[in-house]
């Protein structure tokens, strides 16, 4: 059933991502501000709901954590994982899971990006 609340919860989140996304996109603008916002809103949506809840295995979490935050922006459970390790295990791992991160992520976009532009 978990699945289920996961599955509705990321639908309403993709569509939620895109409409909100939509509504800040400028076609004359260089920089991604409905990125930035939902990766915004996400952080302190999940933060939020994480700080009431104090419980990460019920219905809820399901679909709202997980599913409808989690299709919204991952950036968010990004934040929290690094909140957390700066929290209750060092700012050591802190620091290294957010170089990681970010510089894995944008290392295989690029590659990612060339490889693609090379094979078409």
């Amino acid at each position: 059933m978990k699945y289920l609340f996961i599955a509705l919860g990321g639908a309403f989140g993709a569509v939620l991502r895109f409409s909100v996304s939509s509504l800040l996109y400028t076609s004359n603008g260089n920089f991604p501000w409905g990125t930035l916002v939902v990766n915004v809103l996400g952080s302190f949506g999940l933060a939020l709901f994480l700080g009431l809840s104090g419980s990460e295995h019920h219905t809820w979490n399901f679909f709202l954590a997980i599913g409808l935050l989690g299709a919204f922006t991952t950036f968010s459970t990004f934040s929290m994982e690094t909140f957390f390790l700066f929290k209750t295990a060092s700012a050591w791992l802190a620091i290294v899971n957010m170089a990681a991160n970010m510089g894995l992520g944008l290392g295989v976009a690029i590659a990612g990006f060339y490889l693609g532009d090379l094979l078409k």
